[in-house]
């Protein structure tokens, strides 16, 4: 016997038909894995959940673009490497040509390859760039990133604060006035000119490094806002599984009990039909 149920075929009927509902609405929720899957569900629970899953989405697009400005700080860090690079070796060219038993065609050899190295610089100086904007050739602010979704009273603002003049390596290029094998002038004023440039892109990369570290710090906390806010809505949405399934067992089971229930008092009542000569051939 199912506790509580009447007897007479009407009530019995009837609580199918609720059961059956309920029977329903269970298979939803552990079909879907959410508790909450209309607004008749529970309405304050879905609009919260609603709110919670446009804030995390935000904070989704918020961490995007940040990634996106992170690979693109990796780039200057990789060209302005590059740079570095370039200018120790162009100071080591110039120590070279220095030395007096450096003969005319090694001066030569200096010389071709601290004007490749150059002009390498300068081209890679006015080429790295992400979307169109300068990333080396730029002290100005190359991207401001909104750190809450939908306002702009909290942002990152990407400003190195010091450029890689590509100026000063076309200077570099010029060979009448730092020519490596011709006189200690022309050599003395390369050696100051690539002093300047190296005091440049050190400090270049300093600023890249600490932008870097920022955007990753935000990429953090974007992270952990992400994670937190779907906890949340977890608790308002996500099912717990095994309350689900002995809330399924016992519909199924008081189903079961009902629809036999049922059929015996439909057989009743034949019973008293036959029994008064009704119902008979």
């Amino acid at each position: 016997m199912v506790p509580g149920l009447d007897t007479s075929s009407y009530r019995i009927s009837t609580f199918l038909m609720q059961n059956k509902r309920d029977i329903g609405r269970t298979l939803l929720r552990m079909s879907t894995g959410k508790k909450v899957n209309t607004p008749a569900d529970n309405p304050a629970n879905y609009v919260r959940a609603q709110d919670l899953r446009l804030r995390y989405t935000g904070y989704e697009n918020v961490k995007t673009e940040l990634q996106e400005w992170e690979s693109a700080l990796n780039i200057a860090s990789d060209s302005s490497g590059e740079v570095l690079d370039s200018l120790n070796r162009m100071q080591e060219l110039i120590y070279l040509a220095a030395q007096d038993s450096a003969t005319s065609a090694e001066l030569d050899a200096y010389q071709n390859e601290f004007y490749t190295l150059a002009t390498s610089m300068e081209s890679l100086v006015d080429n790295t760039n992400y979307e169109g904007t300068s990333l080396m050739n730029n002290a100005g602010t190359i991207a401001s990133i909104s750190l809450e979704p939908g306002s702009s009273t909290y942002a990152l603002d990407l400003a190195p604060g010091v450029a890689v003049d590509s100026g000063a390596m076309d200077d570099l290029t010029t060979p009448a006035s730092h020519a490596l094998n011709l006189t200690d002038t022309e050599r003395d004023a390369a050696q100051t000119d690539v002093t300047a440039a190296l005091e440049d892109i050190k400090s270049y990369i300093g600023q890249i490094a600490g932008l870097q570290s920022s955007v990753q710090s935000q990429i953090r906390v974007a992270e952990s806002t992400i994670e937190n806010t779907k906890a949340s809505e977890s608790v308002l949405m996500d099912i717990n599984e095994a309350e689900e399934m002995v809330t399924y067992t016992e519909q199924d089971i008081q189903q079961q009990a009902a629809m036999a229930m049922l059929s015996q008092a439909n057989m009743s009542r034949k019973s008293v039909l036959m029994l008064y000569g009704f119902g008979m051939s």
